[in-house]
């Protein structure tokens, strides 16, 4: 199974497995100064590893792995790559403007296939975590090998927003038919956010994307939950990025629909965020 990361022209109302990161704050816990170590097992390294520049116009980005290991990517950054090794979001990597913008394609094999016939999804979709944490090893041992990359972590103090819930409850709808993983996810619009069994994990990290900032979810809600939330196109003025020159659309601003449509607050903060800081990373050789 692929993820499929459309341009954002062409994302309205398209719906998408959810990329699960673990938390804004969590990064890898590695005892070491350095995040990208190889991985110690061969079985979680790659053997073949192909590496192609792809071109700027093409606003394909799709990228997962494959039955037995194999990773398959086109249309991705250095970036993209560091993100899901590492589980953090985008303004957690500080690095060359190369890394966020320069794009390749990318094939690679582990180095015996028939040794994992279990099928790892995407980084994202087993149920206790070991398919999830195997393909980020692999991930980190390819920026090693293919990206030289050197980094370590820094802790900085950033702007926040914390989710929590208003006035003591929500106005979720807890979700009871949980089992099919294809019937879970969130749907995503332009000014819109329909969710089918979604933590409030995976809703802070989606507004996290949204507004630019790291969302902690401070809610204590643990279960999943069927919600939908609609707002008018102001995120510019409230800290994140609008689509490029679309027009704004009328409505609540995202901050009053979390209320009013979720039970739910944002409230702005400023707090301590790991940073993943490149040292140094290179441009890999084309194959």
């Amino acid at each position: 199974m692929f993820v499929e990361i459309r341009s954002p022209e062409s994302r309205n109302n398209t719906r998408r497995e959810y990329l699960l990161l673990s938390g804004v704050l969590a990064i890898m816990l590695v005892a070491s100064n350095s995040l990208a170590q190889p991985a110690n097992s061969e079985d979680l390294t790659f053997e073949v590893i192909s590496i192609k520049p792809t071109g700027p116009t093409d606003n394909r980005v799709m990228m997962g792995f494959l039955p037995g290991g194999a990773f398959r990517a086109t249309g991705v950054t250095a970036k993209m790559l560091i993100q899901e090794a590492f589980d953090v979001r985008d303004y957690q990597v500080s690095g060359p403007a190369w890394i966020g913008r320069d794009t390749f394609a990318i094939d690679a094999k582990p180095p015996d296939q028939e040794r994992r016939p279990k099928p790892i999804l995407n980084l994202t979709l087993s149920t206790d975590g070991s398919d999830e944490s195997d393909a980020a090893a692999r991930l980190r041992s390819l920026l090693v090998q293919r990206f030289a990359l050197k980094d370590h972590i820094e802790t900085r103090d950033i702007q926040t927003f914390s989710l929590t819930l208003d006035h003591g409850r929500s106005k979720l709808q807890e979700a009871t038919n949980t089992r099919d993983a294809s019937q879970r996810g969130l749907a995503m619009g332009r000014t819109q956010l329909t969710g089918t069994a979604v933590s409030m994990r995976t809703l802070a990290l989606e507004l996290s994307r949204r507004l630019g900032r790291p969302v902690l979810n401070q809610t204590g809600l643990t279960g999943v939950y069927n919600f939908k939330l609609e707002w008018g196109l102001d995120l510019d003025a409230q800290g994140g990025d609008t689509l490029g020159d679309a027009p704004a659309i009328s409505g609540p601003s995202i901050f009053t629909a979390i209320r009013d449509q979720l039970g739910l607050r944002l409230q702005s903060r400023k707090g301590p965020v790991k940073i993943i800081v490149i040292d140094d990373i290179q441009k890999p050789l084309h194959n």
